[in-house]
């Protein structure tokens, strides 16, 4: 799909500025019969925030079972994450980037665990409406 330009006066009196805007990235969800429940999603968050509480190294954090277990829930296991940051921040965006396929963490937050939550929540607010 390609950007779209549109032309819009600033003024009344003044020659159109062309802006660009952005394609939306579709999520295709797909849902078949392995679908997760809550409970599992709610588990699976909760061992890997347990077993990753001491460790301060992301290539631990991530090379721990529970992190895989989420990351194959997928689309499915997004919303629990997204609730479960809101409620407490935390790095369970990283699952969400493996998810996802993509990241709103910019350099700028990189490494502000209450500014990368909330990088994720407003990203998801954003894309949710985009989940198909």
């Amino acid at each position: 799909m390609n950007a779209l330009a549109i032309a819009r006066p600033c003024s009344p009196y003044s020659e159109p500025r062309v802006t660009i805007s952005a394609p939306r990235k579709i999520y295709r969800v797909e849902a078949d019969a392995s679908t997760p429940d809550e409970e599992s999603v709610d588990e699976a968050i909760q061992n890997w925030l347990d077993q990753t509480s001491l460790m301060s190294s992301i290539d631990d954090m991530l090379a721990v079972p529970s992190f895989d277990i989420l990351v194959d829930y997928g689309y499915a296991a997004l919303p629990k994450i997204i609730d479960h940051m809101d409620k407490e921040p935390s790095l369970l965006g990283l699952a969400a980037a493996k998810i996802v396929g993509d990241s709103p963490i910019t350099d700028k937050i990189r490494g502000d665990v209450r500014a990368m939550t909330g990088a994720w929540i407003g990203w998801y607010q954003r894309a949710k409406r985009d989940f198909v």
